[in-house]
């Protein structure tokens, strides 16, 4: 089925749910969510990849460590190395 429209094409509904066996793709020069995003667990969790940069204006929180708060210890002078996030 092939759906073309020279307008806005729009589904409305409570829940509106997507199945595919394979792949979904989603092709635009700009693709946006309004809303929290959440990746469901079971049979469909998985990693999240990009080719291009991630930017936030919130706070990114990875493994239970936040980026913009998280602290280094004993951190030097010179050629030394800091310890792992605290």
């Amino acid at each position: 089925i092939d759906i073309v429209s020279p307008l806005v094409v729009q589904v409305n509904g409570n829940t509106v749910v997507v199945n595919a066996d394979e792949k979904i793709s989603f092709n635009a020069p700009i693709i946006e969510a309004n809303g929290e995003w959440t990746q469901g667990s079971g049979s469909y969790a998985g990693n999240a990849t990009f080719g291009g940069s991630i930017t936030a204006t919130g706070d990114v929180t990875g493994n239970g460590i936040t980026l913009s708060t998280h602290t280094h210890g004993g951190v030097e002078h010179g050629n030394d190395t800091t310890s792992p996030p605290q």
